[in-house]
């Protein structure tokens, strides 16, 4: 990888794991994306990436290991710790799908814990589903260079809310969906973007009203970025420059 992907990865990483208020030590991670470390959320990526360059379907195994890497090392980073039997597997008790939302308390941020969206199915039927949704993605990917760039990006939308729809696993949903719509805007030659974590109450959760909502919002990202305001300063020139 060149100094311009693994900044984008860096970039990707940090955001992703921001919108779950996961905090990253940006020397630590520069280390590990410079390093092309094969574990944790870089590992992740970097498989992610392996499979769409050499073009390979998409299956259930593949999809379990981006959670599998991605929460594995979630304690480190000082989120909660996900027991060993939730990593790589589907979950087997109920979840909701909740956004947390920040008030101010004398100037301090404190997030609310309890913004339920929806009750995402039981988890009776998360197999069945999630070997359907691994059905259409495959299906999908032989027909992926006979259609349009813009019918690829509205497909990897769709498949972005449905999987969180879905909700398969117990913990990394959000955080193995953007890395799905990685590999799949990847597998289709598109620009993959960043999610960035300063939009998520205004453009991203909004999304998440609708199949259609998804669509605009993953057309404007890879084909309008422009319009996309992300951080000012994300990493120093210095920095970049020991990629």
């Amino acid at each position: 990888m060149d100094a311009r992907e693994k900044l984008f990865l860096w970039n990707f990483i940090r955001e992703s794991d921001l919108i779950e208020q996961i905090p990253n030590d940006r020397k630590c991670l520069r280390d590990e994306v410079a390093a092309e470390k094969n574990e944790g959320h870089v590992g992740a990526m970097l498989f992610a990436r392996a499979r769409a360059e050499r073009k390979e379907n998409i299956n259930e195994d593949f999809i379990k290991d981006i959670q599998r890497l991605i929460c594995g090392e979630q304690h480190k980073k000082g989120a909660k710790k996900i027991r060993k039997k939730n990593l790589g597997k589907y979950r087997t008790v109920d979840v909701s799908i909740v956004v947390k939302k920040p008030f101010f308390a004398g100037g301090i941020v404190i997030w609310d814990h309890s913004t339920v969206i929806r009750e995402a199915p039981p988890p009776e039927q998360v197999a069945s589903l999630m070997e359907k949704f691994v059905r259409d993605i495959a299906e999908w990917q032989k027909q992926a260079p006979f259609l349009s760039p813009q019918e690829n990006a509205y497909r990897a939308a769709v498949a972005h809310f449905d999987f969180e729809e879905i909700h398969p696993f117990v913990d990394g949903n959000g955080r193995t969906g953007r890395v799905l719509a990685y590999y799949m805007l990847r597998c289709a030659g598109l620009e993959p973007f960043i999610f960035w974590e300063c939009g998520k109450s205004h453009d991203y959760y909004p999304a998440f009203k609708s199949r259609e909502s998804m669509k605009e919002y993953f057309r404007v990202r890879v084909f309008e970025p422009e319009k996309i305001l992300g951080r000012i300063e994300t990493i120093t020139e210095d920095e970049m420059i020991e990629f």
